[in-house]
């Protein structure tokens, strides 16, 4: 079977968070973007009265211990010191950005005016990734240092080693690059990621959740920095790992999201939406998701439609799988000859935390890295999915009962993200054209998803 994609593009969102500063110490301090200031987030007071010491400085670590314990014993909070070397902090205040709270609150740009484009793209404190083939955007929240994303479409790699905790291996330059959080600061994988001349790194979080990273030793990185929320990030991470050259790499672009209570700028251009993109072009790169494409069969002359899913990962164009029928043909139970496993099961097997029976019931699967056919009805796409997953299907085409195409979803929309962590893609095709390959098309039950 070889894929190939209508060249469309997708949606998604979230924003939190302000910030302060004042005064940062470095080789070059105009280089340092504008940050904002505020007094509850500084170091007390009696730290310069009886220490002498100011935000930025560098302070001994025995001496900065003293001013901890004087800070509890005085009932004051105590100050935000980061590590520089094993024997040298950096007295700081809490969190220094160059978020500015006061440019969010505005309209709008005007159609043409290009300069306030930019100036409102480039205070942005969130956006959404558009990967080229994706099922969905994947939101993504600016660091409180660092630059706004780059414009345009831009490769997207993955950092080597995946931590961006030592020097990247490989030509990353101008492009966008996810690495893991964990094992060093912030600060240290965006300077490592900038030496790489990347554009812009998103980090993918440890934990549940997203946020604004904080690096305040990092304010003169000139790159931008995001992160993603972990569930989102793995399933890309996962994609991106495998990755080979037949398939390519994966595209996409950082579009930063505007929210407007009304907009008298662009009236009537919006609809209802005013959350949107800042500027033309990157409301028209969001206006063109690739929602599905032309699949052929070997020894066929014939092509056949299909659209993708609201949930799985990207489909790759140009490359040649191997088909085969489910059994059972809804998809409901499991497989025959699948390996038997349930999907938790499954999920052990890749996190490896399997016994040695379950990660040999999964490496004998019939299904495992092929397509696998099934028919539309019996239970939930949700369902489905996770059953072939667990058989090890690389890809999944669901057989409509009806004329007519429309993407499968789930609600809500978490359910769906565990589908991908194995490469999954799932697509519907359409009967009328696909019917005459497969001998139980004429079988179909009425359709209870």
């Amino acid at each position: 079977m070889l894929i190939s994609n209508k060249h469309f593009r997708t949606g998604f969102f979230l924003f939190l968070g302000l910030v302060q500063a004042h005064r940062f110490t470095t080789e070059d301090p105009q280089q340092i973007p504008k940050v904002h200031r505020d007094s509850a987030k500084l170091p007390p007071k009696f730290v310069a009265e009886k220490y002498g010491f100011a935000e930025g400085d560098k302070v001994d670590v025995s001496k900065a211990n003293k001013i901890h314990e004087e800070a509890e014993k005085l009932g004051e909070r105590a100050p935000n010191f980061f590590k520089v070397t094993e024997d040298e902090v950096l007295l700081l205040p809490e969190i220094f950005s160059t978020l500015d709270m006061e440019k969010v609150k505005r309209d709008f740009a005007k159609e043409g005016d290009s300069a306030d484009e930019l100036e409102l793209r480039n205070s942005r404190w969130w956006g959404r990734l558009y990967i080229d083939g994706w099922p969905q955007t994947v939101q993504y929240l600016r660091a409180h240092f660092g630059e706004a994303p780059p414009m345009g479409e831009r490769k997207i790699m993955i950092a080597n080693p995946i931590d961006a905790c030592n020097a990247l291996d490989g030509d990353y330059a101008g492009a966008i690059v996810m690495a893991r959080r964990g094992v060093c600061t912030f600060s240290a994988k965006a300077r490592i990621a900038a030496r790489a001349k990347v554009a812009a790194l998103i980090l993918v979080n440890n934990e549940e959740g997203n946020d604004h990273l904080a690096g305040p030793d990092a304010h003169d990185v000139g790159i931008s920095v995001s992160m993603v929320a972990m569930v989102d990030g793995e399933l890309v991470l996962g994609a991106l790992e495998k990755r080979s050259a037949e398939s390519g790499p994966l595209t996409g672009a950082m579009i930063p999201i505007h929210c407007a209570e009304r907009t008298e700028a662009l009236a009537g251009a919006l609809g209802s939406d005013l959350c949107a993109p800042t500027t033309a072009n990157d409301r028209a790169f969001a206006k063109s998701p690739m929602e599905g494409g032309r699949f052929s069969l070997s020894g066929a002359s014939a092509s056949h439609e299909f659209m993708i899913a609201t949930f799985g990962v990207v489909v790759d164009r140009g490359l040649k799988y191997d088909l085969v029928l489910s059994d059972p043909q809804n998809g409901c139970e499991r497989l025959v000859g699948g390996g038997d496993l349930t999907f938790e099961e499954f999920m052990d097997v890749k996190n490896n935390n399997a016994t040695a029976d379950q990660m040999a019931a999964a490496a004998n699967s019939q299904y495992k890295g092929k397509v696998v056919v099934v028919r539309r009805g019996g239970c939930s796409f949700i369902d489905k999915a996770k059953t072939l997953q667990a058989a090890g299907a690389a890809m999944i085409v669901v057989v409509n009962s009806e004329t007519s195409l429309s993407r499968f979803g789930v609600e809500p929309r978490w359910k769906g993200l565990v589908v991908g962590a194995h490469h999954v893609r799932f697509v519907g095709v359409d009967v009328p054209n696909f019917c005459s390959l497969f001998l139980f098309c004429s079988y179909y039950a009425p359709p209870t998803d």
